[in-house]
């Protein structure tokens, strides 16, 4: 049995592609971040020291769970150079069905 809330502007919900869920290639864990992160806006800057505040687990079980979507390419981390020509920080891309994104 499934019991679900009721779905109105006090009891927002998510709407996404339902193909990961079913992936029998991804790890329940790496399957509730991609979740998460799909829950937040479009807009939001993804900073893995931030997402781990948001969770039990410790950032290197975050890490291992981003590195298998990366691995699996739902996510898509890019090094972004600061105006010193320095590496600053990381700039992330998040998709709901793997994807090829240089």
């Amino acid at each position: 049995m499934i019991i679900r809330v009721q779905k109105d502007k006090n009891n927002p919900y998510v709407v996404v592609n339902k193909q990961f869920v079913e992936a029998i290639d991804l790890s329940w864990k790496a399957k509730g971040i991609l979740l998460y992160l799909l829950s937040l806006p479009d807009e939001w800057l993804i900073y893995e020291t931030e997402l781990a505040t948001h969770s039990k687990d410790n950032i290197s079980s975050l890490r291992s769970g981003m590195k298998e979507l990366i691995d699996c390419h739902y996510i898509h981390r890019k090094r972004i150079r600061n105006p010193n020509g320095k590496f600053s920080i990381y700039e992330y891309i998040v998709t709901e069905t793997p994807s090829l994104i240089e």
